[in-house]
């Protein structure tokens, strides 16, 4: 069932990020729309779909079980409407799935058949190691769970059929409350939804199922800063990446390192951010997909408390879009004094 709960979500997210992505920027040429974009993108939706239930859900004092018929039933209409919708375009689908392979110089094996042998090397490298890690996580051995309450918070909507109605850790009510910006936050509903849907308990949806995504969904956001930094050189990406999982794998030794936060506690909605909502924006703002850049800073605002760092993603997009609007001269002084 686990299997099938992973397929099923990759399979929505493709489809709704296709959807999103036709919808934002149409046909443009511009648009480097490709699979891993529509993968992430639908992420993204997925998470504004959930967020969008637990909110009226919240505002309008349902039960969690209103909370997750709501998401389901917005899950189902878009799944639905994009099916539709990208049947309709399916013309326009196949011209730019040519034109892309002509791009990208045809299928994977022939792209690989191109590599230096170092290119070759690093492409084997990089596979082995996302494979061991992706066993890793899986396995749930490496689970960081002190001071966490995720789990024990999804449970207790699943137990009391109610929305952060119990202290997970004492079972009564709460006496004071929560902060309203942690109470909004929707990543414990969205995996409570999940286990509701499926049946699957907690443990699994949250420490098994959701890592494997947001370390699948860093990779492919670390593709794209690839290609935009070797856009002539397929070897120095895959060599690039290698050095990335390494790097991240290497950063798992402390508490507090990206590498730790992806191969611990992928669920956690600040890695998330970390690992794959921050390099996605860098992606998508050096290709100036702005639409899109706005979707990674309302999913960061669905998932991270204001203590861990929340406007990360809004303030590098800034960053980025202010440094695009110097004047050529100025650039240029900026690559010179850093080279």
């Amino acid at each position: 069932m686990a299997f099938l709960l992973g397929l099923l979500m990759a399979l929505v997210s493709c489809l709704l990020g296709k959807c999103a992505l036709g919808v934002l920027y149409g046909n443009q040429p511009a648009r480097d729309k490709r699979l891993r974009d529509a993968f992430l993108t639908g992420g993204i939706v997925v998470i504004g779909l959930a967020e969008a239930a637990y909110l009226a859900a919240v505002i309008s004092g349902w039960s969690f079980s209103g909370c997750v018929r709501l998401f389901g039933a917005l899950t189902a209409a878009l799944t639905a409407g994009a099916g539709v919708y990208l049947f309709l375009r399916r013309g326009q689908k196949k011209m730019g799935h040519m034109q892309r392979q002509n791009r990208d110089g045809g299928t994977l094996w022939t792209g690989f058949q191109r590599l230096s042998g170092f290119g070759k090397a690093a492409f084997f490298l990089f596979w082995l190691l996302l494979l061991l890690q992706l066993v890793s996580v899986a396995s749930q051995g490496r689970v960081y769970r002190q001071g966490d309450m995720t789990v024990e918070t999804v449970n207790s909507f699943l137990e009391t059929d109610t929305i952060y109605g119990v202290n997970p850790l004492t079972g009564q009510a709460y006496e004071l409350g929560i902060p309203l910006r942690l109470k909004i936050l929707c990543l414990p509903a969205f995996y409570a939804c999940l286990c509701r849907i499926s049946g699957l308990e907690a443990a699994t949806v949250v420490w098994g199922i959701v890592p494997l995504f947001t370390l699948f969904g860093a990779y492919c956001a670390f593709f794209g800063i690839g290609e935009r930094l070797f856009p002539e050189s397929p070897s120095k990406r895959w060599i690039f990446l290698a050095f990335t999982a390494l790097i991240l794998w290497g950063g798992d030794y402390m508490y507090g390192m990206d590498g730790f936060g992806l191969l611990y506690s992928g669920f956690r909605g600040n890695v998330i951010r970390a690992a794959v909502l921050l390099p996605y924006t860098f992606d998508l703002c050096m290709r100036k997909m702005w639409k899109s850049v706005i979707l990674c800073i309302l999913a960061e605002a669905c998932m991270v408390w204001t203590l861990y760092g929340m406007g990360a993603c809004l303030l590098a997009a800034l960053l980025l879009f202010l440094i695009q609007k110097l004047p050529r001269g100025a650039r240029g002084l900026f690559h010179r004094e850093g080279g």
